[in-house]
């Protein structure tokens, strides 16, 4: 299986596929965009500029307008809705997030996450966010190089994410590599402290944490980290940047693999077992 291909969802790539899913849902109901225009009570160059993405202020109550006339099925419209979001979205190279602050970002995650009933997560270097201590993204974000004001806000809206793990209504599935146990960024005692955190939180009914042991390998194209919000949108990790899509064929490889994880992973009495092995060896390491 080839790796998915996701494009980076900056503004302007996030407005040319709403308006591309736009117009095309405009065809299917074989309307114009002239008559769509005057339905929807835009003029019919407004129309063609929200449909080739050239609109750079787009409103979301325009979009909602042209949703109410084309009427699209729920799961469509949902999927738009998101789509909307990414264009308002700020940008997602890491240089950018450092200069301008994590806590904008870790707030439009937030806002993101609350409208979502179904979190697939898998990380294979450090813990999930929605599962971090304050101490442990703390000590991530220093690492980043940045700004102590900034960090602040980060950790608070981090933590605040978190809130949505004790509402009813939602499941989260999370995947962790082995590795990812040992990444100690705060010290052996914090690392500690968060495996145990991990370990209560398996205990939530709506809550699944597998651990992915080292001799079970990972399939070939799952080198970075990612999440699934819904089956309706998936952003992945980088290098250099987070990236986005809301396309299905993408969204399916994802699932896919995300599949292939959970049946590599080890998940409850295994799952423990493999977690205080890891906190034995941490407090053993941090003794010496």
């Amino acid at each position: 299986m080839n790796a998915p291909n996701i494009v980076p969802a900056d503004d302007e790539v996030a407005r040319v596929r709403l308006g591309l899913m736009l117009r095309n849902l405009r065809r299917e109901r074989k309307l114009s965009g002239l008559e769509l225009g005057k339905l929807a009570h835009m003029s019919q160059p407004k129309i063609s500029k929200i449909e080739t993405g050239a609109l750079r202020s787009l409103d979301e109550r325009d979009v909602l307008a042209i949703l109410e006339v084309l009427q699209p099925q729920p799961a469509i419209k949902q999927q738009l809705l998101v789509q909307f979001e990414l264009t308002q979205t700020s940008p997602l190279s890491y240089r950018y997030i450092q200069h301008h602050g994590i806590g904008r970002k870790q707030h439009e995650i937030r806002m993101r996450e609350r409208r979502a009933k179904l979190i697939c997560v898998y990380e294979c270097t450090v813990l999930p966010g929605l599962l971090q201590l304050a101490d442990y993204t703390k000590a991530i974000f220093i690492r980043l190089g940045l700004r102590p004001e900034d960090i602040e806000r980060g950790v608070r809206e981090r933590i605040l994410r978190q809130d949505i793990l004790w509402q009813q209504g939602r499941s989260f599935r999370f995947v962790v590599g082995h590795a990812a146990l040992y990444t100690a960024v705060a010290g052996s005692e914090v690392q500690i402290a968060q495996l145990d955190r991990i370990m209560r939180v398996a205990r939530l009914p709506n809550v699944s944490i597998g651990i992915v042991p080292v001799d079970a390998g990972l399939p070939l194209t799952c080198g970075n980290p990612f999440t699934i919000l819904d089956s309706m949108y998936v952003t992945a990790e980088t290098v250099i940047a987070e990236q986005q899509s809301t396309d299905r064929a993408e969204i399916a490889e994802y699932i896919k693999l995300f599949g292939e994880l959970e049946r590599r992973a080890a998940f409850e009495d295994g799952a423990s077992r493999i977690i205080v092995d890891a906190m034995e060896r941490l407090g053993e390491s941090s003794s010496q």
